[in-house]
């Protein structure tokens, strides 16, 4: 195991366990103390909680990131829009959780490229580069310019994401998005 590549012993522990949960593996250099520490974090995090029954439907995280939403202007390549930092969305220090950031920058990245892209050719997110600047605290508006400049079949954007009415640069997203399809 110690001399395998990461991929090769990711690849080996998925086939091993294909139909079965996973026994965790803890090795001999990690103390118990600091094993002790990393399941308590986990365990604050509430991941040994169940998912409620309403929250483990179909797309129920995409309705609760355009929930956040709101759209101001949409042109060729460009949106800007608001985005209401809602306790749903945040993590437990009260700032906007950094999946809801990837979320939101995929949603309204894939809106922009369909301004500039058609119908017909399927898009994809193929890379994501988020700078955090600043914490985006619970409740606050955030205002979002997004750019975006296509060339054959792949999208650049540039997505900003500023705290409403303190000047204040929160986030700065860039991703690659390619399109593919017939029209």
């Amino acid at each position: 195991m110690g001399k395998e590549k990461p991929s090769t012993y990711l690849q080996a522990e998925m086939a091993s366990s294909a139909n079965t949960i996973p026994t965790p593996t803890i090795c001999r250099d990690v103390s118990s103390q600091n094993v002790f520490l990393v399941n308590d974090f986990f365990d604050k995090m509430g991941t040994s909680q169940h998912i409620p029954q309403n929250c483990d439907t179909k797309d129920f995280y995409t309705d609760l990131i355009r929930g956040a939403l709101e759209v101001n202007a949409v042109q060729r390549g460009r949106i800007s829009c608001l985005v209401s930092v809602k306790p749903p969305l945040c993590n437990a220090y009260g700032g906007l959780h950094g999946g809801s950031v990837g979320a939101l920058a995929e949603i309204i990245s894939t809106a922009c490229a369909r301004t500039v892209v058609g119908e017909g050719k399927e898009l994809f997110l193929g890379e994501l580069s988020i700078s955090y600047l600043s914490a985006a605290p619970r409740n606050a508006k955030l205002k979002c310019y997004l750019a975006i400049t296509c060339l054959s079949q792949v999208c650049e954007d540039s997505l900003q994401f500023g705290i409403f009415g303190m000047g204040i640069l929160a986030l700065h997203n860039r991703g690659f998005k390619s399109a593919h399809g017939n029209k």
